[in-house]
This record gives C-alpha cells, structure tokens and sequence, in this order.
C-alpha cells in the first residue's frame, strides 16, 4: 500500500505474465509494473500498476476492492462505449497520472475515487448514492465528453480544472 504523500518505490515490483485477463482474488495483493495490454482486470482486494496499462474491455474495481495505479490507464474502446469502468461499493480507484475512458465510468454506491493527474472519459460518468471523488495537488484536471449522471448525494473535493464544465 502506497504511503498517504503518494511516493512509491515500484522498481521491485515484477512485469505481469499472466493472462489476458487479470485477476486479484479476495485476499490476494498483487503487485505489477512495466506496460501491457489486457482484455480486462477485476479486483476484489488490492492491485497495485506502476507504468502503462490498457485494457480494451471491463475494469472491475469490486466492492471493499483498492486498485492503485501509478501511471497511465487506459480503459475501453472507441468502437464499444459499453465496456466500462466500474468502482464499485467501498472501493477505491487511486490514481496519481493518466486515465484515459473510451467507455464509460460509474461509481456505485459509496465507491472512492482519489485523483493526481489528468482524466479524460470520452462516455458518460454515472456518480451513484455517498460516492467520493477527491482531487489531490492543484495540477489535476477532467475531461468528460459525455454526460454526467448524479444519483444521490456525492461528494468531490479538492482543486482541479473540469475542462467542459460537466462537474
């Protein structure tokens, strides 16, 4: 787990070999870094990524779930806006560099999204019932090319530049 001021020494951690679709069962902490492509990731406990990382289907971030990713993340396709990203309840998406959404994102109820960098989702953003986005540093900013669904009361602090106006 990474430090509350963000630094992380990820030169330990080993290259993914697996397969194309990753997977952190309940209980288990992976640790990756270097650039890959997968179809796909679903955490159910804690998955650190130092590097570059695509996926080109689902992201699964699942309930109680922490995905930390120290980079750059690119989720989805152009040519199928339905595969999404999914922080789901009590979970946690801690991102400090890039995310890229060709899809769509949504946070279900009571999911955590902490944020140092720059964001662009190209789909819709889905904000569900006690969801937290948190802006960290003053450097960070948002692009969303769809719309954005509030559902509930949620909550997004910190500085940050939303580029069209959609938060």
């Amino acid at each position: 787990v990474a430090p509350t001021n963000g630094t992380i020494d990820c030169t330990a951690y080993p290259v993914y070999n697996g397969s194309d679709w990753l997977n952190v069962n309940s209980g288990q902490t992976l640790e990756y870094s270097g650039t890959k492509s997968l179809q796909g990731i679903n955490v159910n406990q804690t998955l650190t990524w130092c590097g570059a990382l695509t996926a080109s289907q689902a992201v699964n971030i699942n309930s109680n779930a922490t995905f930390n990713m120290y980079g750059k993340l690119y989720q989805g396709m152009q040519s199928n806006p339905w595969n999404s990203l999914n922080i789901n309840s009590g979970a946690l998406l801690n991102l400090k560099g890039d995310l890229t959404v060709y899809g769509h994102m949504i946070l279900n109820s009571n999911a955590n999204w902490k944020i140092q960098g720059n964001v662009t989702i190209l789909g819709n953003l889905t904000i569900n019932q006690g969801s937290k986005i948190e802006f960290v540093g003053t450097t960070s900013s948002i692009t969303i090319n769809g719309t954005v669904t509030k559902n509930g009361t949620s909550t997004i602090t910190g500085t940050y530049t939303d580029v069209n106006h959609k938060l």
